[in-house]
């Protein structure tokens, strides 16, 4: 396997979670010459309900998805990832109840409020846990605070794992969080915005 993450993308129209994850396994061990049989794409879950393939324990995915859009990252590690779209919400008040101290004092607008989200929520799927007590103890803002306002992409570490936050053409937020620093790929044929 290689030192790169892939990311697929698919319009999230009613084919099932399950599918499109088998869907996207299966271009991802296309790309990566991976043998797999694909009646043995059996689904288990964790204590925590974090999922893997029972017969490919060593290949790692994450999913998320918004009203519009389904995604699934792909490593050869661990791999945590979250999408979202900005939706008209109260984001001080969220950030209070939710982020850290740090991360909340920073939040000034929806733009900065949706990066270290997405940030958060990749790394609590990384570590393979949820939204819970944890989540307002741990910081993920970037030491250069102002990195989280630039509308490019960015890579950052920030509680011992790396951090790659981008923004998708439909304004839609994305990160992932692994180990290390890695490329990732996002497989453009499967956009169909």
């Amino acid at each position: 396997m290689s030192e790169m993450g892939f990311i697929y993308i698919y319009k999230n129209d009613g084919i099932s979670s399950h599918k499109k994850l088998c869907r996207a396994f299966m271009r991802y061990a296309d790309m990566n010459h991976i043998r797999i049989d694909d009646k043995a794409l059996e689904i288990v879950r964790d204590r925590y309900g974090k999922p893997s393939f029972l017969h490919y324990p060593k290949i790692h995915f994450s999913i998320a998805h918004t009203k519009q859009i389904w995604a699934c990252a792909f490593f050869e590690e661990k791999i945590g990832l979250d999408i979202e779209n900005e939706k008209n919400v109260d984001h001080h008040k969220i950030a209070k109840r939710f982020f850290h101290p740090q991360e909340a004092a920073f939040i000034h607008d929806s733009f900065s409020f949706y990066r270290l989200w997405t940030a958060k929520e990749s790394y609590v799927k990384y570590i393979g846990r949820g939204i819970d007590e944890h989540f307002s103890k741990i910081s993920v803002l970037p030491g250069h605070k102002e990195m989280i306002n630039r509308k490019e992409e960015l890579s950052w570490k920030q509680a011992g794992v790396f951090f790659h936050s981008l923004i998708l053409e439909d304004g839609s937020f994305l990160c992932v969080c692994t180990a290390k620093k890695v490329k990732l790929k996002i497989n453009e044929t499967e956009v169909r915005m």
